[in-house]
């Protein structure tokens, strides 16, 4: 690997006296232009800045749901088929109220009038289910 010039390195010195003291020295280095060949511009061979390169990276879409919400999730209608097998009216609650709960990420699919206002009420209603289901449990 070829060494790197240091006349070619671009850095940036700051100094903040008030915040950490006099003799403080900040050492900020940022690459603000492509040292590579395959990043310079074909047509001038001048380099392309980083903001250029990021700007042209390509958007990836949001994930909705992690793996291990996934999995609760799917513990959760597990639950709910047991609950439903065993005539069992709290876990049912308790399930009914992780699966709405888990599932207030998919709101964001909506326009945001309606999503924000469907999410409030999945939150509320999950609550209330799973104070139900502990109210019931223990009655």
């Amino acid at each position: 690997m070829p060494e790197k010039d240091p006349a070619r390195v671009r850095t940036n010195y700051a100094v903040f006296p008030k915040l950490f003291g006099e003799r403080t020295v900040l050492f900020l280095h940022y690459r603000w232009f492509a040292d590579d060949e395959s990043e310079k511009d074909e047509l001038t061979n001048a380099a392309k800045s980083r903001a250029f390169a990021e700007k042209s990276a390509p958007v990836k879409r949001p994930r909705y749901f992690s793996r291990t919400m996934i999995t609760g999730l799917l513990l959760a209608v597990v639950l709910f088929c047991y609950g439903q097998v065993k005539d069992d009216l709290p876990i049912v609650f308790l399930a009914t109220a992780f699966i709405l709960g888990g599932s207030r990420p998919l709101t964001d699919l909506l326009p945001p009038q309606i999503g924000r206002h469907l999410s409030n009420i999945l939150f509320g209603f999950s609550i209330a289910l799973f104070f139900g289901a502990i109210v019931m449990a223990f009655s």
